[in-house]
């Protein structure tokens, strides 16, 4: 778990280097996570293709996003704590942005899902008003769930009875590009980086 913090602090301050160092109207976002280099190139980390099922019992996954932007955050229907603040930073997002809903989606990965039945996250869904035409409620056995957001996204989390809720999970969205790459992380539960979110994304949507 500390080795989970000190890389997701790392890749954060990374960002703040890298993502203010363009004028305005011209900024780029950082490639985060571990590079390689081959031949002499870098190779940026990309996340490693993933397949659950959706709050409809659908297949969803890497190749349902079809190469477009997403925002990916982790959280359980029950969470007492900063899930309703991150699902409504991300109905945030989703309101600022309907212009361009059929360009980017929305992921919501559930890190309880023995208890989140494919009924519960459609009922949670229709409690914040989601359009579920891009957030996807996502579940999957626990251990990939937990992988992928571990060794994916970078992320922490485990159950802990001594937390709200009995799990212990990042605030964190994770801005993807259509390749895979992560380009930044934002608290969903702080408005100012919500507010940035939804700029960073709509950069991505436009490249």
């Amino acid at each position: 778990m500390e080795y989970l913090k000190r890389n997701i602090w790392l890749l954060i301050f990374l960002a703040g280097i890298f993502g203010s160092c363009g004028k305005k109207n011209t900024k780029t976002l950082p490639y985060l996570g571990l590079h390689t280099v081959v031949n002499g190139d870098s190779v940026y980390f990309k996340l490693p293709e993933f397949q659950f099922l959706k709050q409809d019992s659908s297949v969803f996954g890497t190749k349902q996003l079809n190469g477009k932007p997403y925002i990916a955050y982790f959280f359980f229907t029950s969470c007492p704590s900063i899930c309703p603040r991150m699902t409504q930073g991300a109905l945030r997002v989703q309101k600022a942005l309907t212009d361009y809903k059929d360009k980017y989606n929305i992921v919501a990965f559930s890190i309880d899902p023995d208890r989140d039945s494919f009924k519960k996250l459609r009922q949670y869904a229709k409690k914040y008003d989601a359009d579920l035409n891009n957030w996807n409620f996502v579940r999957g056995k626990e251990e990939s769930i937990y992988e992928i957001g571990k060794k994916g996204f970078y992320l922490g989390m485990s159950k802990d009875k001594n937390e709200p809720g009995g799990y212990m999970h990042s605030e964190k969205m994770v801005l993807v590009d259509g390749q895979e790459h992560l380009r930044g992380y934002y608290s969903g539960t702080d408005a100012n980086e919500v507010k940035a979110l939804i700029n960073d994304l709509k950069l991505l949507i436009k490249e």
